[in-house]
C-alpha cells in the first residue's frame, strides 16, 4: 500500500484496510513532520502489539525545535522512521542529545544549530561535535580560560572532519586573559567572535599578546599597562601603548620612591598626550615621577 499520511491516519480510525493480513508493507508517498512521524511510529507499535508485522516506511523532516519537542521524554518516539533529517532550527544540548539518540537520525543530511551555556557544551562534546550540527552558539560572555577551551573545541571539530562554527564572546580582565593566553599554544582564542578586556593590568609584552588576538575589541576594552620606563619608552612598544583599549600606564620604577630623569619625564609626558589623542579620553594618564638636578630640569623646560 502506498498513500499519504492523511489517508493512512483516516484509515486507522475507520476502514482498517492496512490491518488486513495480506498487507505486508505500507509506504508513505510524502515526507512527514515530527508530530506526524511520532504518530506513525506509535501506530506501527500498536499493530505489532496486535500481532501484525506490517512495516510502515516513512521519512521525517523537520526543524530541530520540533523534533526535540517530540523526543523530549521519549527518545524512541521516531525510531519507526526510516530516515530522520533535521532541516534547520535551533535546540539546546539536551535537545541535540535526544535527536542524535534516535535510531533514524541522519546526521550526514542534517543541519541545525545548538545554543546553550559553555558548561553544557563543554560537558558533552560528543553531542556538540556532530556531523549534523552546523553552528554552536554559546549563551552570554565567557571567561578567558573557558574561551580557550571553546576555541580548542572548534579546532577539534575541524580536525575530525566536521565544520561546526562555535560562536562565543570573551569578557575578562587583563590578568586572566594574560594567564589564559600563556597556555594557549594553538591560538585557540582567535576563534572567539570578540574578546573584551575589562579592567586589570598587563605588562607591555602581555598587552601586545592581548592585542594580537584576532577579535580583540579595543574600542570596548579598558585596562592599565604597568611596566618599567625602559619598556614603556622603547620605540617598538609605542603601538602597544597607544591602543584604544589602554586606559592608562603606570611606570613601575617611577612611582613610590622611584623616579625617571627629566628627559624621560618629557618623553612620558608626550606619550601621555598621544595616548589621550588615540583614546579620545582626556583623563588617560601615565603615572610617573621625576627626580633630577635643577640644571637638567631647567634644560628640559627651556626646550618645552
Amino acid at each position: 500500500v502506498s498513500d499519504s499520511f492523511g489517508a493512512i491516519q483516516n484509515d486507522a480510525y475507520s476502514d482498517f484496510a492496512i490491518w488486513d493480513s495480506g498487507v505486508s508493507q505500507v509506504n508513505l508517498n510524502e515526507v512527514v513532520d515530527a508530530t506526524e512521524g511520532a504518530w506513525l511510529s506509535a501506530y506501527e507499535d500498536v499493530k505489532l502489539d496486535a500481532g501484525l508485522t506490517t512495516d510502515i516506511a516513512y521519512e521525517v523532516r523537520d526543524d530541530a525545535a520540533a523534533i526535540a519537542a517530540v523526543l523530549n521524554g521519549d527518545r524512541d518516539a521516531l525510531d519507526g522512521a526510516n530516515d530522520l533529517e533535521v532541516t534547520s532550527g535551533t535546540t539546546t544540548m539536551a535537545g541535540a542529545a535526544d535527536i542524535q539518540s534516535s535510531g533514524a537520525y541522519d546526521a550526514a543530511n542534517s543541519s541545525y544549530t545548538v545554543s546553550d551555556t559553555a558548561g553544557a557544551i563543554l560537558g558533552d562534546t560528543a553531542t556538540a561535535i556532530n556531523d549534523g550540527v552546523s553552528t554552536i552558539n554559546v549563551d552570554g560572555p565567557v571567561g578567558a580560560g573557558v574561551g580557550v577551551q571553546l576555541g580548542e573545541l572548534e579546532d577539534a571539530s575541524f580536525e575530525t572532519g566536521y565544520s561546526a562554527d562555535i560562536n562565543f564572546n570573551v569578557v575578562d580582565d587583563a590578568n586572566a586573559i594574560t594567564a589564559a593566553l600563556s597556555g594557549d599554544t594553538t591560538d585557540a582564542m582567535d576563534n572567539a567572535a570578540s574578546m573584551i578586556v575589562s579592567g586589570g593590568t598587563a605588562t607591555v609584552t602581555d598587552a601586545a599578546d592581548i592585542q594580537s588576538v584576532a577579535e580583540y575589541d579595543s574600542g570596548a576594552s579598558s585596562y592599565t599597562i604597568t611596566d618599567s620606563a625602559d619598556a614603556v619608552l622603547t620605540a617598538s612598544n609605542e603601538s602597544t601603548i597607544l591602543n584604544d583599549g589602554v586606559s592608562g600606564v603606570v611606570v613601575t620604577d617611577a612611582t613610590g620612591s622611584g623616579y625617571v630623569s627629566a628627559s624621560d619625564g618629557v618623553a612620558l609626558t608626550d606619550l601621555e598626550g598621544d595616548l589621550q589623542a588615540v583614546t579620545g579620553d582626556a583623563t588617560a594618564d601615565i603615572n610617573f615621577r621625576v627626580e633630577d638636578s635643577a640644571a637638567a630640569i631647567a634644560s628640559e623646560l627651556a626646550g618645552d
